[in-house]
């Protein structure tokens, strides 16, 4: 691949930068708030950049969903903290199945 975030994807946890990147290639839209810096508005934007995406068909679910489950990004932004009790809490919650979800973005 060119790029190296489609090759890492399935490797290994993506930074929240590369989650951005992705997010911005996926959804083709313009820059989106830096992670790091604001997470809030980051995952305000995803939401609204979803909104104007058509949703696409989840086999886990059997149901129309969103492109990004963006519930799962803020636990898997939490689990990279450096902060031990932050990431193993976050870890645990991307662990647990939520009902009829899988825990992807």
């Amino acid at each position: 691949m060119q790029l190296r975030l489609f090759d890492d994807i399935d490797e290994r946890a993506l930074t929240p930068g590369q989650v951005k990147t992705f997010c911005e290639l996926l959804l083709g839209c313009p820059p989106l708030p830096e992670p790091d810096v604001d997470r809030h508005a980051f995952l305000d934007a995803i939401d609204m950049e979803l909104a104007a995406q058509p949703q696409v068909f989840d086999p886990i679910s059997q149901k129309m969903t969103p492109w990004i489950k963006t519930q799962f990004l803020e636990p898997h932004f939490d689990a990279q903290s450096r902060n031990p009790m932050k990431a193993a809490a976050a870890k645990m919650r991307l662990a647990i199945p939520a009902s009829s979800s899988f825990p992807g973005f």
